[in-house]
């Protein structure tokens, strides 16, 4: 984690588990992707935000903008053309709470999350290929 602040629970979409997450999960004993190396600075998304900016060169998608971080724009699309609210969007994402009223009554609960995250859609997104279960 980068941040003692970066503990808390995550909900997982139902299609990630329909695959087999969990299998996968299970069968980690550290950190989920632990073929990553952590980088000179000391965090391991520098490593993999490099490795992926060469695999879309690679396969002739590199584009002006377009780098790891898209997926979290990508995310915040989904969750407005899904109806997420934006607070319950922040809170997905891990961002920090607002003003001192956000503040009162700590962070959304996980149940709340997991319904929020069943609303998201990718219209022609294919996983099966990811599945580590039949």
């Amino acid at each position: 984690m980068k941040t003692a602040s970066s503990r808390r629970l995550i909900p997982v979409h139902a299609e990630l588990l329909r695959i087999g997450f969990a299998a996968y999960v299970a069968g980690k004993s550290g950190r989920l992707f632990d073929t990553v190396e952590k980088a000179p600075d000391g965090y391991y998304s520098s490593t993999f935000s490099k490795h992926f900016v060469r695999f879309l060169d690679s396969v002739g998608v590199k584009r002006p903008k377009v780098s790891f971080h898209s997926f979290r724009h990508t995310f915040e699309d989904a969750c407005r053309a899904c109806g997420v609210p934006h607070d319950v969007t922040r809170a997905l994402q891990g961002h920090s709470q607002g003003g001192m009223a956000d503040r009162y009554g700590g962070q959304y609960p996980v149940v709340r999350l997991v319904e929020e995250m069943g609303k998201l859609r990718h219209a022609g997104l294919d996983l099966s290929a990811l599945a580590v279960v039949p």
